[in-house]
């Protein structure tokens, strides 16, 4: 049995990752194993959409993602 760590000493774990994972019911222990099950054609549209928009000028900085969530979601 493994050695039981004090709440702060333990390593959060991603819990954006982790939800997902619940989601589609995956049994995917690692950020690398849940990648790497993503199909790759999908991801390569996504890059491809990304570079089309942002060539477009259709894309905004993080800075501006962030402002833009905080006033729909109604937060100061």
């Amino acid at each position: 049995m493994s050695e039981i760590k004090p709440y702060k000493d333990q390593e959060p774990e991603s819990q954006s990752v982790s939800e997902v994972v619940m989601m589609y019911e995956a049994s995917t222990s690692t950020v690398d194993d849940f990648i790497a099950s993503l199909p790759k054609d999908m991801m390569q549209k996504l890059i491809d959409f990304a570079v089309e928009e942002c060539n477009a000028g259709r894309c905004i900085s993080h800075e501006q993602v962030k402002v833009t969530m905080k006033e729909r979601m109604g937060w100061k």
